[in-house]
């Protein structure tokens, strides 16, 4: 349902989102817009604001929501998009890195820049 939800902000239909290789211009079309940082930018600005058109918050709701982290089962658009502090577990367990996300922190905690104490 999300990546439904994210391809329509997109303008994409469902099987573009999922099934890139099936079109040669689309692939350009991202392959270009990854090494240009102008086009991704302009990606970037446009998508966030088909998103905060598409799930607008009320302003109380959204200060409430502002400074603080939050876990918005299957939002992840509009926490992107509203800027929302999202925990990295949430977004690491989303991902499947939590693995490797472990594994650095372990590293890093056995390293001589941990916190001592």
């Amino acid at each position: 349902m999300a990546v439904c939800r994210v391809a329509g902000h997109l303008g994409a239909s469902f099987t573009q989102v999922v099934h890139p290789a099936g079109s040669v211009s689309a692939m350009v079309s991202d392959a270009h817009q990854l090494i240009s940082p102008g086009d991704r930018s302009k990606l970037v600005r446009k998508t966030r604001s088909n998103v905060l058109k598409a799930e607008p918050l009320p302003r109380g709701s959204l200060a409430l929501l502002r400074g603080t982290q939050w876990h918005l089962s299957g939002e992840i658009a509009v926490v992107w998009a509203y800027r929302l502090n999202w925990p990295v577990a949430c977004a690491a367990e989303l991902l499947g890195v939590h693995v490797w996300l472990d594994n650095k922190d372990a590293e890093f905690l056995a390293s001589r820049r941990a916190p001592q104490g």
